[in-house]
């Protein structure tokens, strides 16, 4: 699997920047996580955010050095305050595909941050990684996550029953997907 390298230059639209995370960034970062509604679809067990903060950031070398994924936050463009986190996961080099993950901080939802977030990675993505697809899967029960995914252009292809397992709960999950094709 090919190593996957940090955007150069970093991704912005002028609204929000995306960068990697630092040690500094970590206190905001699980103030963030530590919010019910992010808490609610996190695939990971929930535990003490500020150690699984630290935990997580130190994992992200080995990630991008195996070809696993890559994580960035969100931040504002201009003041640098941390808006929430993308990542690139469940890359499939042989199909050329991965799946797309996100979350807005509380502080900082209703103001288009995750689809600002989603069009960037997404078209990072396509040019610098030649995936020919990336997708998102998101369950019926977080409406403004399927708004999200809209807004940002992804297709919704359809709905995978009882497809993944959050918190000990099976749930069904939309497909949807963008391609380099796509508008």
């Amino acid at each position: 699997m090919p190593e996957i390298h940090l955007p150069d230059p970093e991704l912005t639209d002028g609204v929000v920047r995306l960068r990697a995370p630092e040690l500094e960034d970590m206190p905001d970062f699980a103030r963030a996580t530590n919010d019910p509604a992010v808490l609610r679809w996190m695939r990971m067990p929930p535990g003490d955010t500020t150690v699984d903060a630290y935990r997580w950031l130190g994992e992200q070398p080995g990630r991008r050095e195996r070809g696993e994924g890559m994580a960035l936050l969100i931040t504002d463009a201009r003041t640098g305050q941390l808006l929430g986190n993308t990542s690139l996961v469940h890359v499939d080099w042989s199909s050329a595909r991965a799946e797309l993950g996100y979350f807005v901080a509380s502080w900082a939802r209703g103001q288009g941050v995750a689809t600002r977030a989603l069009r960037l990675l997404s078209g990072w993505v396509f040019d610098a990684l030649q995936l020919g697809r990336v997708e998102l899967l998101i369950s019926p029960e977080n409406p403004p996550s399927l708004r999200v995914a809209e807004r940002a252009g992804f297709t919704r292809e359809g709905l995978l029953r009882s497809f993944g397992v959050v918190k000990g709960t099976r749930h069904d999950f939309w497909m949807y997907s963008r391609l380099p094709t796509d508008p």
